[in-house]
């Protein structure tokens, strides 16, 4: 503790020994530690300049992000013209030996007049704009007034520290008569060393008190750079989610007239019966002999019976195809463009995050950081979500799979019984057998008909069970969307509760 207190007091004597006078405040006369005002000075202006210095470029689009950049460099630009004016002035003024040093100071004094307007109403208007922009938030207004507060009072005692040494100097001009010089002795006893030295206080708080207006001012452009950046990602995320989307439709295009259509077409193939010809091969002999079987309308009854079953079952694979390749083609239509529907979906949440963070408030960074990954992620949920759509639907067609193989068994069974019933008839003692053909013949008439219908009615359940999965899949694809709607709304909710709040335990 000893050796601190030892090296504060010998760099405090240290400044004292530097504090060499210098020719200065517009008198011709050494006036100690004015160097240390033109350096003060000289900080003073760096530190302005910092003020408009710092720009960045928005790529997204975005017009409140575009707005606030605008209002926030035009704000910067402003105080760093008015302050590196009065900074220049004053250094100007800390080495003239010219004078007189009435009007040497006056326009010292003019510049803090002129920078202390601006901060009291000649930025009222741009920020007035700022917190417009962002619908009402008050956080950055906030900031600037409690910065400014700080730059005002540190302007109000820099003046009367400006008005006091400009007194003492004056002192110091009389003193010194009609000399054209004026004596260290003359200055010594009429400048205070306080004078100065409450000067370069000053100069160097309200250098302090203006790092804190470059803060608000980029720290809120660096806010608006990372909410242009979070808008440019997730609109390229979308694109390339749209794109997974689009691929997701082509993929169940080509199961619908590829992989499904060529697996309903097994399934008829696969359980389809034996033909006619092959069912009584062993007696197509016998029957040929039948007199009755040849010359009645039975043959070609159940001959019909068999082209029938053959034809209607070959018309309902292709009437398949036909049903899954239209509802193919309506496939793509659900959503005229997932681009605008995704955007329009998302806006609410991508603005309400967006905002947050531009807002530049308190719990702006955090906020932002907490809810911006989920809006994001509602991108991937949101195709997740469309491809358990098409799932569910593959799931639905594997039943169906299963039916048209029940119902081509079922039809099937009307060809069962036929060869039993015609080698019954072979059995009769009749010597052509008619009476039992004849008598038999309406029954495999009728059901060359029913078998008509029930291939028909295959191709009919096929085709209907293809518009009941493009209203099923219209319905999950459209209320999936609505989801992320929804969540949009909460994620917005929470961002701004998130921003009242703060963050919870």
């Amino acid at each position: 503790m000893k050796a601190f207190c030892f090296s504060l007091a010998f760099l405090c004597l240290v400044q004292t020994i530097l504090a060499l006078p210098r020719p200065d405040f517009g008198i011709n006369g050494d006036v100690a530690n004015s160097d240390k005002t033109a350096v003060a000075a000289d900080g003073l202006k760096a530190e302005f300049i910092l003020t408009g210095l710092k720009d960045i470029t928005l790529t997204a689009g975005y017009t409140m992000l575009g707005t606030m950049r605008t209002k926030l460099i035009a704000i910067g630009d402003a105080i760093e013209t008015k302050g590196t004016a009065l900074a220049t002035q004053l250094k100007t003024l800390s080495l003239d030996d010219v004078g007189p040093y009435t009007p040497a100071f006056g326009l010292v004094e003019t510049k803090l007049t002129e920078l202390e307007t601006l901060f009291r109403t000649g930025l009222a208007t741009l920020i007035s704009e700022l917190k417009t922009a962002i619908r009402e938030n008050n956080a950055i207004k906030i900031q600037f007034d409690d910065a400014f507060g700080d730059v005002l009072a540190t302007i109000g005692t820099f003046r009367t520290a400006l008005g006091t040494l400009k007194t003492d100097v004056g002192k110091a001009q009389r003193a010194a008569g009609t000399s054209s010089t004026v004596s260290t002795t003359i200055i010594k006893k009429n400048i205070a060393a306080k004078s100065v030295t409450d000067v370069i206080t000053n100069t160097r708080t309200l250098r302090a008190n203006v790092q804190l207006v470059n803060y608000i001012i980029n720290s809120s452009l660096e806010n608006l750079d990372l909410a242009d950046e979070f808008i440019v990602e997730i609109t390229g995320d979308a694109e390339d989610h749209v794109g997974f989307y689009a691929t997701s439709v082509s993929d169940f295009q080509d199961y619908l007239t590829i992989e499904e259509t060529a697996t309903l077409s097994a399934e008829v193939d696969d359980n389809e019966p034996d033909t006619v010809s092959v069912l009584l091969a062993e007696i197509d002999a016998a029957l040929t002999a039948a007199t009755g079987y040849t010359s009645s309308t039975l043959k070609s009854e159940v001959e019909g019976l068999g082209d029938a079953l053959f034809n209607g079952l070959e018309a309902a694979k292709t009437a398949f195809g036909t049903s899954l390749s239209e509802y193919s083609a309506i496939v793509p239509d659900y959503f005229e463009d997932l681009n605008v529907d995704l955007g329009n979906a998302l806006c609410l949440p991508i603005e309400t995050v967006s905002e947050a963070l531009a807002a530049n408030a308190p719990n702006s960074d955090f906020c932002f950081s907490k809810y911006s990954p989920r809006v994001v992620a509602l991108l991937s949920l949101t195709i997740s979500a469309f491809d358990m759509c098409f799932q569910r639907e593959v799931d639905k067609f594997v039943t169906l799979e299963e039916v048209v193989a029940a119902i081509v068994v079922q039809i099937g069974y009307n060809l069962e019984d036929l060869y039993g019933n015609l080698a019954t008839c072979l059995l009769l003692d009749d010597p052509d057998l008619t009476s039992c053909f004849t008598t038999i013949q309406p029954y495999y008439t009728a059901l060359a008909t029913q078998v008509t219908e029930h291939t028909t009615t295959l191709s009919d359940l096929v085709d209907a069970e293809a518009q009941a999965s493009e209203n099923r899949l219209g319905a999950c694809l459209i209320s999936s969307l609505y989801v992320t709607i929804f969540q949009g709304m909460e994620i917005s909710d929470d961002t701004g509760s998130c921003m009242l709040n703060g963050p919870q335990a």
